[in-house]
Order: C-alpha cells, then structure tokens, then sequence
C-alpha cells in the first residue's frame, strides 16, 4: 500500500485520536518518514499546545437571554412583515373582487379562461422544457462548455482585434 501524504484534517484527526489504530500507526509511520508531514504533525502539536495554555473567557451570565431575546426580535420583525404582506395581498384581492364584481360576469368570465388557458399552456410547456433540457443538460455538460469555450475564443480575438490599442486611442 502506498502511504498517502497526511492533511490538515487527518494529521488533527491523528493527534486527537480520532484515526482507527489501523489509519493511527500508518499515519505516525508515515509522518515519521516524510519530512512534511511531520512538520505538519509537529506545527498541530505545537498549536494544542500553545492554546490549552489560553484561558477560556468567562461567558457573561445574561448571554443565554441576550441572545435569545435578538431571536425573538428578529422573530417578531419577520412577524410582522409577513402581516404586512397578507393585509396588502389581501386588499389587493379584495380591490381584484370588488373590480370584478362591478364590471359584471359577462365582461370577466372570457378573460379569465383566456387567462387560464393561457397558464395552463404555459406550466405544460415549462414541464415539457424541463423534462427535455435537464437531462440533455446533465448529459452535456461538459460539452456544452466545450463548445461555448470554443465560440467564445473566436469572439474574443475579433472583438480584441476591434478595440483601439492603447497608443492609438491616445493620438
């Protein structure tokens, strides 16, 4: 098996004692051969080291509360902004139903099939869009990138060729 170069995770993972005993005596055999990763092992030892001798910061008492209390805020902001939301979208409604209603059934019933019939041929041509172009897209993919690549060059070299260089826009 060839030994593969320790990373930051696996070399933190070892030093913590996280790896399997297995992946444990691989990695410190490996790190014990490779310059790299040692010095990699030793720099994570050394950072341990040097941050269990911090002291924590004492957490101020009303943390809990002060932090919940800003939820609570934000919540009752969203709150009332979803209100907001629902009292125009209503009103709208309303003013749509009053508009409606005054106008007589005669006058809206048409457009409203009209307006039916026309989202219906819509959500039926974006279904059927869908249904055909992600799974060209996912199958394409790199293709199409390809491709575009490959008209996107030619363009740029024209347009490069099109633009005044920079004495000559000067004169």
């Amino acid at each position: 098996m060839n030994p593969v170069h320790l990373d930051d995770e696996r070399a933190q993972r070892l030093l913590d004692g996280l790896l399997s005993e297995a992946e444990a005596s691989e990695a410190r055999a490996h790190a014990g051969a490779c310059p790299s990763c040692r010095l990699l092992v030793d720099s994570y030892a050394a950072l341990a080291e040097a941050l269990d001798g911090l002291d924590a910061p004492p957490v101020p008492g009303d943390f809990t509360a002060e932090v919940m209390a800003r939820i609570d805020e934000r919540e009752r902001i969203a709150a009332r902004e979803r209100r907001t939301a629902f009292a125009i979208l209503g009103v709208a409604a309303g003013a749509a139903a009053l508009l409606l209603a005054a106008a007589g059934q005669s006058t809206w019933t048409p457009v409203l099939a009209r307006a039916g019939e026309s989202l219906g041929t819509l959500v039926t041509s974006l279904r059927l869009a869908a249904g055909v172009v992600g799974p060209v897209v996912r199958a394409l993919r790199l293709e199409i990138l390809v491709a575009s690549a490959g008209a996107a060059i030619p363009i740029l070299v024209g347009l490069r060729r099109l633009t005044p260089r920079r004495a000559e826009a000067r004169a």
